[in-house]
Order: C-alpha cells, then structure tokens, then sequence
C-alpha cells in the first residue's frame, strides 16, 4: 500500500503504522504545528 493513500484507504494504513509503531509516519500525516493534549490536558 501507498504510503499516500486515497482517502478511502488512510485509515487502514495509519492503523497499521500505528501498530508497526511507525511514529515518523503517523507524525508526518499531521500540520508541522500540531499537538496532541493528552487526557489529563497536558500539551504534548
């Protein structure tokens, strides 16, 4: 598979990086300024 999928095949590969522990990638399909807060409402 791609690694720049349709749109109807994005979520299949992030799931499947996600549980190749493929950071790079997952962080590479966001804004450079992005951010994720976790559940307790830290910025990480």
């Amino acid at each position: 598979m791609s690694k720049n999928p349709a749109p109807e095949n994005f979520l299949n590969l992030f799931a499947e990086e996600l549980n190749k522990g493929n950071l790079s990638y997952l962080l590479s399909q966001y804004e450079t300024d992005a951010c994720f807060v976790s559940q307790s409402g830290e910025i990480i």
